[in-house]
């Protein structure tokens, strides 16, 4: 078994908005597994958590690879959403902070004219 990157009670903030680990209810039907976690951000406007459901993950998903698509067009040759899915494969494999820190590192090597033409991640990601 895969060891758990996450647990109740990890808290995260991303641009200023919070995030929290907490028990899920969910267990699984043949086994009777439990341990379901859920994550939950808050909500100035309601004033209380709201949990993160599939659609708001599917909508980010897919607005950052059309996004990217339209802006670097892969029939014109440029990555275009392939580098969304390429960060996301990253993420799954190998946590969310080594895929941020690949993009942060690929950023700071393009702002360096002649030494990088490439992606951060590692080339069996793109799989």
């Amino acid at each position: 078994m895969t060891a758990r990157r996450f647990s109740a009670g990890q808290t995260f903030t991303f641009d200023g908005i919070k995030f929290r680990v907490v028990e899920g209810v969910k267990r699984q039907k043949f086994t009777g597994k439990t341990g379901d976690l859920r994550v939950d951000w808050w909500s100035e406007e309601l004033r209380r958590w709201v949990p993160i459901r599939m659609q708001t993950v599917g909508f980010l998903v897919d607005f950052f690879f059309e996004n990217e698509d339209f802006l670097y067009p892969p029939h014109l040759g440029f990555k275009g959403g392939e580098k969304v899915m390429k960060y996301l494969r990253h993420a799954v494999r190998h946590g969310f902070e080594k895929a941020e820190a690949g993009l942060r590192a690929e950023r700071e090597m393009k702002d360096q004219p002649g030494l990088f033409d490439g992606d951060a991640f590692n080339e069996d990601d793109a799989a």
